[in-house]
């Protein structure tokens, strides 16, 4: 059963699609009953289940096209809907964008209705996107969680529809990118309201105004993200610009939001500081450094000069990439005895800790002298390979770290 199963499945996707995985299909295919089916499997849910897992176990057999419409079907028995209706709009397997009428079919099987009262559905849901999305999203909700929820009428499926026309026009109101994916609205707006109230027709009028409400909330938050996440992007490459052409005294957080074209509130209330604009520029290369230093840290191949040499590279790189930036860093006021109970500070000092760890394991390994300070150590390194770029960014990076290193182990090294 499961082997006549997985050759269906690979084999004609959309005749088992069209079938709702329906167990006289199976069985007929592997030359047994019904009967004998439901001896093996007491639902088609778990014949599903394992259906799947035999496929992937049998891979080797099928390429990797048909894997992936495997591991779509297998996400959206999990219930990740997402991904299942991705199966349906993009494997290559089932080749929707040139047969809608057969999504169509597969949506009608799967709901119980007849394709006569389908069509005018999705016709309705097309006149919002298109009869592919449409049906798509209408078989994905039919692949999950095949068994567990009473059978869709008509009417139910009407509502779905309509809900999706009025989520769409919804997001067209409030949206940035109007090719935003029609799947997101339909899996965190939708499907959590519409839920509650299958079987129950009488509570789909109050379903639809809590998902149009929610549809609504959500878009609009969603298009405030989407304007601060743009807002940010500009307001990083202003503080570059003014840091390039009137350096750190010069850059008030006036002039690098008339530069950015947003408000000063806007950028003083979102944003923070001067300060805290210089850290947001490069906070995200330091889970790069923290990564890679551990990786030279439990490497047992790799000595803490060497380790401490590839990291100081990596520092070299950061201050040649975005010079102003990291200037700008270094004379806030964190060399030495400076302020760490700032925001730029806790940034500092975890831009320092890397090559901590590594001298505190050199110390440990006996190869760092034990009575040195480290965490100074750490910082005058640290210090040193941003300054050193700053001053010489013509000198490739592995070079300027061996000999900075060179020198400064010098001075920490066990005698």
């Amino acid at each position: 059963l499961l082997a006549a199963g997985v050759k269906l499945l690979l084999d004609d996707p959309i005749s088992v699609l069209q079938s709702g995985f329906s167990p006289e299909v199976v069985a007929a295919a592997a030359g047994r009953s019904r009967r004998t089916f439901y001896d093996h499997f007491p639902s088609k849910h778990e014949y599903v289940r394992e259906l799947l897992a035999s496929a992937r176990s049998w891979s080797a057999d099928y390429g990797d096209q048909d894997m992936h419409l495997l591991d779509h079907l297998v996400a959206g028995l999990d219930g990740d809907l997402v991904r299942t209706i991705e199966l349906v709009v993009t494997s290559p397997a089932t080749a929707v964008r040139d047969s809608p009428s057969t999504l169509v079919q597969i949506v009608a099987r799967i709901f119980g209705c007849h394709d006569a009262e389908l069509a005018p559905l999705l016709r309705d849901a097309a006149s919002a996107t298109d009869e592919v999305n449409g049906a798509a999203i209408g078989t994905a909700l039919g692949l999950w969680d095949l068994e567990l929820r009473p059978p869709w009428t008509a009417e139910h499926l009407s509502a779905v529809l309509h809900a999706l026309v009025q989520g769409l026009a919804i997001r067209r109101l409030v949206a940035d990118e109007p090719d935003e994916d029609l799947t997101t609205l339909t899996v965190l707006t939708l499907l959590p309201t519409l839920t509650r109230s299958f079987g129950d027709p009488r509570t789909l009028d109050e379903t639809l105004e809590s998902f149009n409400r929610a549809a609504s909330e959500r878009w609009r938050d969603r298009g405030r993200s989407t304007q601060m996440t743009n807002a940010r992007a500009r307001v990083l490459t202003a503080l570059r610009e003014v840091l390039r052409t009137h350096g750190l005294a010069g850059a008030t957080l006036e002039r690098i939001a008339g530069a950015a074209d947003v408000s000063l509130p806007t950028a003083a209330r979102a944003f923070g500081s001067v300060d805290d604009l210089v850290v947001m520029c490069i906070e995200d290369y330091l889970p790069y450094l923290e990564s890679e230093a551990h990786l030279d840290l439990t490497s047992p191949t790799t000595t803490v000069h060497d380790a401490a040499v590839r990291h100081v590279a990596r520092l070299h790189r950061l201050a040649t990439d975005d010079p102003h930036v990291v200037e700008a860093l270094l004379q806030i006021g964190l060399i030495g005895t400076g302020s760490y109970d700032t925001k730029a500070g806790a940034f500092y000092l975890r831009l320092c800790q890397p090559l901590l760890d590594l001298l505190e394991h050199g110390r440990r390994s006996g190869v760092v002298n034990s009575t040195m300070p480290l965490d100074r150590a750490a910082r005058l390194m640290t210090i040193g390979a941003l300054g050193r770029a700053l001053g010489d960014a013509h000198t490739a990076a592995e070079a300027a770290a061996t000999e900075l290193c060179a020198m400064l182990f010098d001075g920490i090294a066990a005698r």
